[in-house]
């Protein structure tokens, strides 16, 4: 009896780790994806918004998520405009950044932002260049936190937490959990 029961036990622990490891392999990977339009859904909520430096105000509106599915990078872009009476700056910027995710809002954040491009697109103004110097020096370090993607949105659908892998492709970003 005890042999019998000893092949019982054996078999019941093989099907056992059958089971376990059939669970493990069936785990399921979570992918969502959020195309560029949605993303600019997003972003033309924050804008636009007004700043001041040293006495000039500036305008940010516009924004646009750029992707480049080759070098699989997000950039920002966006519209800059200064005026000062009759006088009108208007620059197209691009801005680099760190797709960053804020566990405390579940979104996912564009920050580190650097100046990337910086297209003068009209200029009345007699001399612009103390202008354009404010307007580099000063706009990055004073950008609110600009969200690209809110998790909390598909929050029944989603794990809330960091994805595992972001995968760039064109028009769209991949999200994905393991």
């Amino acid at each position: 009896m005890n042999i019998i029961m000893s092949k019982y036990l054996i078999g019941l622990m093989v099907a056992l780790h059958l089971l376990t490891f059939s669970e493990d392999v069936s785990a399921q990977t979570v992918t969502h994806s959020i195309t560029v339009k949605k993303i600019n859904q997003t972003l033309a909520v924050q804008f636009p918004f007004s700043k001041s430096f040293q006495g000039t105000r500036v305008v940010f509106s516009e924004p646009k998520a750029v992707i480049n599915a080759l070098d699989k990078t997000l950039k920002l872009q966006m519209m800059i405009t200064s005026t000062n009476a009759e006088e009108m700056l208007l620059v197209e910027a691009t801005f680099d950044g760190n797709m960053i995710f804020n566990h405390f809002s579940e979104a996912y954040l564009f920050e580190d932002l650097v100046l990337d491009t910086f297209k003068q697109q009209v200029d009345s103004f007699n001399d612009s260049k103390p202008i354009v110097k404010v307007i580099k020096q000063s706009l990055i370090n004073d950008f609110e936190d600009i969200v690209l993607v809110n998790l909390e949105q598909y929050s029944s659908e989603l794990p809330n937490r960091q994805a595992d892998e972001i995968d760039i492709s064109l028009k769209q970003i991949h999200f994905i959990w393991h």
